[in-house]
């Protein structure tokens, strides 16, 4: 039998407590919670708003060389845990960052949630589609998440 690190839960089954017992990214998928079920204690942030405007003052040619940092500076910043959403930015081949394994790292080091940017098929959390440079493709089985559908 093969040896499964993430799972998908249906939205119904979702429970706050969940939250405080797991140390693995929660990743939403379902438009049946959203963030009013966490924001007493979570911080919600949108990446690409925030991001954007701090990588529209560095130069073309060094964007891809500054994302994590600012990223990181972005996250830093905010205390406590997180509800992180609209990270679409993240995924421009340009940017060479692995945004799922950026998130599960964060997540061993602090609480959060993310809200997927986009969808879920065949037990794969996907970004985008095939024909499009900026797809990504991640097995859920594979990945210390728990995604919520």
């Amino acid at each position: 039998m093969e040896a499964k690190l993430g799972y998908i839960i249906n939205a119904h089954e979702m429970e706050r407590e969940m939250l405080n017992r797991s140390s693995m990214l929660l990743i939403n998928c379902s438009e049946k919670i959203d963030a009013s079920m966490f924001l007493e204690q979570y911080s919600e942030l949108n990446i690409n708003m925030l991001l954007s405007d701090k990588m529209r003052r560095i130069d073309l040619r060094h964007r891809n060389l500054s994302v994590q940092d600012e990223l990181n500076k972005i996250l830093s910043s905010v205390k406590g845990e997180l509800w992180i959403s609209d990270f679409e930015m993240l995924f421009n081949p340009d940017y060479q960052v692995d945004v799922l394994k950026y998130f599960i790292d964060l997540s061993m080091r602090r609480k959060l949630v993310l809200k997927w940017c986009g969808y879920v098929e065949n037990e794969y959390l996907k970004y985008s589609k095939p024909e499009f440079n900026d797809y990504k493709s991640y097995r859920i089985a594979d990945n210390n998440i728990i995604c919520v559908v």
